[in-house]
């Protein structure tokens, strides 16, 4: 039977979306409001093979940041296909209409995060901009600002984070999504907590997202840094600095444009 694409019908392909994300790895906790949340988010198409959804693609609308212009961008969230419905030309026919449909609804861009270069090159993706990931013991950090205890920060304040997070410092290259996408990422992310810092009007202005609180000594992992400036951001890593006593690694995507090195005592015998 060939296969059939069509949107997404939340109630009707609920359990199998749910039944691709276990089989590829990419959900292990029970279907609940985490994964319900994620279905909701942007577009989304299936492929029924033998009468069930199988494949599916999400796209999501949003910008990139070129020099100090915003451009209309579409960002594809996942493609995924079951263990049943591999080798049929799923996952690029799925990608190609998402991407199709995005353009329709004006994106100029497309933008993904590749798990291999040479399926998605067949498509026209190419190689976009690096992250570069770091990892130090907080301890080694000298930050040259003074020292504020944050504001402890929790899933009741994901709604204020994703609003700073779409606020933030935008530099060239730098992306946004809707905010539901950013409030999903955070259901997504499991045991997360945050420390941040309010403005005079109480307004939330620059924080942290991390992992890693039920590990005594770390690894924390840093999943989101949020500031306006990079005064801000220096304030965040003094946050960490302070966790040093405690924790003895942290990981995180090295903030664009600054090279952490320069702040830390020993930066090449953290790296050894």
């Amino acid at each position: 039977m060939n296969p059939t694409i069509r949107e997404l019908d939340f109630e009707r392909d609920r359990a199998a979306a749910y039944r691709i994300y276990t089989e590829i790895g990419w959900q292990t906790e029970p279907d609940g409001d985490s994964f319900g949340c994620l279905l909701k988010m942007g577009h989304k198409l299936v492929a029924d093979v033998g009468g069930h959804a199988e494949a599916m693609s999400q796209t999501v609308l949003g910008d990139i940041r070129h020099l100090e212009t915003s451009i209309p961008a579409g960002f594809v969230c996942g493609i995924t296909v079951s263990h049943v419905a591999r080798k049929q030309g799923l996952a690029s026919r799925l990608t190609a209409m998402a991407v199709a449909r995005d353009a329709r609804e004006g994106a100029a861009v497309s933008l993904l995060s590749a798990f291999e270069l040479g399926f998605y090159n067949r498509i026209g993706f190419g190689i976009g901009s690096h992250m570069r990931r770091i990892a130090f013991d907080p301890a080694n950090l000298r930050i040259p600002v003074p020292y504020r205890a944050p504001e402890r920060l929790t899933k009741d304040h994901a709604t204020e984070i994703a609003d700073a997070r779409l606020k933030r410092m935008r530099l060239h290259g730098s992306c946004n999504l809707s905010l539901d996408f950013t409030l999903g990422e955070f259901h997504w992310i499991e045991k997360w907590f945050g420390l941040g810092f309010r403005d005079a009007d109480g307004r939330l202005t620059h924080g942290l997202v991390m992992t890693g609180k039920d590990k005594e000594n770390g690894p924390y992992m840093v999943h989101a840094a949020v500031y306006q400036n990079h005064h801000q951001l220096l304030e965040l890593l003094a946050v960490l600095a302070s966790l040093g006593d405690q924790v003895h690694l942290i990981r995180m995507i090295e903030p664009h444009g600054v090279h952490v090195e320069d702040l830390l005592t020993q930066p090449f015998k953290d790296s050894r």
